[in-house]
């Protein structure tokens, strides 16, 4: 499929390679430094907690998460490469993922003089070539969108693809590694969302 935005993947059904429905997904789990995705967070199908060695929680479903490499396919739904008697030696604690995509959602953005641009919308994840996330989409601040003369895409509002290697840190902000001035010679070039 190529590109996908995080709101594509997140909810689709699990299929595994038996042709077994595992559960829907909830979330990603991202490589922040090296920005690809690293894990899957799924929603357990009611009746396979023994087949997937995860005890059944007293309200609501199990969960996991499952590494991104037992990924075979994303179409209308994620297919898996292992069956679902397999499942049991693939579960990750979803506690020691480091960081789930949805945390990236709705942050501030600045640039590295410390000049708020915006904030995260969502993020796209390539699921072909090993799950790498390319760019995250900033809803541009009004007034920094006009300084940095950008135009609009039809029908959209000010939300740009930011490269993920313009990215230095991410705290309680994500802060770019570039000023805003190179930044609007980069987004110029860049593919609108």
């Amino acid at each position: 499929m190529g590109l996908l935005r995080l709101d594509e993947i997140v909810g689709l059904e699990v299929l595994s390679a038996d042709a077994n429905i595992v559960g829907n997904v909830e979330a990603i789990g991202v490589d922040t430094e090296e920005w690809y995705a690293r894990a899957l967070k799924i929603a357990l199908r009611k009746g396979l907690e023994e087949a997937a060695g995860v005890k059944k929680p007293l309200f609501g479903q199990a969960r996991f998460a499952l590494d991104m490499k037992y990924v075979e396919s994303v179409r209308d739904m994620i297919k898996l490469k292992e069956p679902l008697s397999a499942l049991k030696t693939l579960v990750i604690d979803p506690d020691h993922v480091p960081r789930w995509a949805s945390e990236l959602l709705y942050r501030r953005v600045v640039c590295n003089k410390g000049r708020e641009i915006g904030v995260t919308g969502t993020i796209f994840v390539e699921s072909e070539g090993g799950w790498r996330i390319p760019f995250i989409e900033v809803e541009m601040d009004k007034d920094v969108f006009s300084e940095m003369n950008l135009k609009k895409a039809t029908f959209k509002k000010r939300e740009v693809k930011v490269p993920t290697s313009l990215i230095g840190t991410v705290g309680d902000l994500i802060m770019l590694n570039t000023s805003e001035d190179e930044l609007a010679r980069i987004l110029e070039k860049t593919p609108r969302v």
